[in-house]
């Protein structure tokens, strides 16, 4: 894949009606709407998903973290914890030696949840 820098590049490579700055494929085959991945069906709007991470913070806060600006980072660094899993799967698998993906997200998923344990539990 390639990052075209015009519509003109794009129009050269075969990629039909690809806007500036979009991604096109490197080889001469025309786009093709395989190569890209669908939206959620109803995706959440950007102030619903504020309003579902202001609902953590608060749980957060009642369950005995110190402040608002603490449970923010808090479930900041959680969520950058669980999603670096999905990241870097081939790191993944060879940090943790452990080729089913299944259990090594599982595996993951129990350490994640004792370190945030650990760290509401030092705050």
């Amino acid at each position: 894949m390639a990052i075209t820098n015009s519509a003109a590049e794009a129009a050269s490579s075969g990629v039909p009606n690809l806007p500036s700055g979009s991604v096109a494929p490197c080889s001469a085959t025309a786009w093709s709407p395989a190569l890209s991945w669908p939206a959620p069906k109803a995706p959440l709007g950007e102030e619903e998903r504020r309003e579902t991470y202001e609902g953590h913070t608060t749980a957060l806060v009642a369950g005995g973290v110190e402040s608002r600006t603490a449970a923010q980072d808090l479930l900041f660094t959680v969520l950058g914890l669980v999603q670096w899993n999905f990241s870097v799967p081939q790191l993944r698998r060879l940090v943790l030696d452990e080729p089913d993906a299944a259990r090594s997200l599982a595996r993951r998923r129990a350490t994640v949840v004792d370190l945030a344990r650990l760290i509401v539990e030092r705050a």
